[in-house]
């Protein structure tokens, strides 16, 4: 399968610095940004009910986030849920106990929550699934409760 890629100037000198043809650069590199996602999976295994994780996806559907700023991502998770907590009441609608989601959310290590975000964007890239919203939450997000 043949696709066509664009990376960003900094990347691509990221990957020249690398030494190896840029194949086997970015194949290696996305099989260990994986690896690392799935490592994560087992630590994340039902750390969220479903309705958490439906409020979640919700509340980051148009969220974008700055892989470089990484190591803050638990903490905006936070900053985030609170501010939609304040201003949409989201809790209610969702039946969820938001300060009980934001401390999970502040326990959050970087690898975790770009585990989150992973899980959020799988969601919304899945729209036939979105249908059976409760079902596709449970899969993505390891929930067997």
């Amino acid at each position: 399968m043949e696709k066509i890629v664009h990376f960003s100037r900094p990347l691509q000198e990221k990957i020249e610095q690398r030494g190896e043809d840029f194949s086997t650069i970015i194949q290696r590199d996305l099989e260990c940004y994986y690896a690392i996602l799935d490592m994560v999976e087992d630590e994340m295994k039902d750390q969220f009910s479903i309705k958490e994780a439906s409020l979640l996806c919700n509340v980051f559907r148009s969220t974008q986030m700055e892989i470089r700023r990484l190591k803050s991502w638990p903490t905006l998770f936070v900053w985030d849920v609170e501010d939609v907590e304040k201003y949409e009441r989201l809790g209610e609608q969702f039946e969820v106990d938001t300060n009980d989601l934001i401390n999970k959310l502040e326990k959050l290590t970087p690898y975790q929550a770009l585990w989150l975000w992973d899980k959020i964007r799988l969601f919304w890239n899945k729209p036939d699934l979105i249908e059976k919203e409760e079902e596709t939450i449970k899969v993505l997000f390891g929930i067997e409760i």
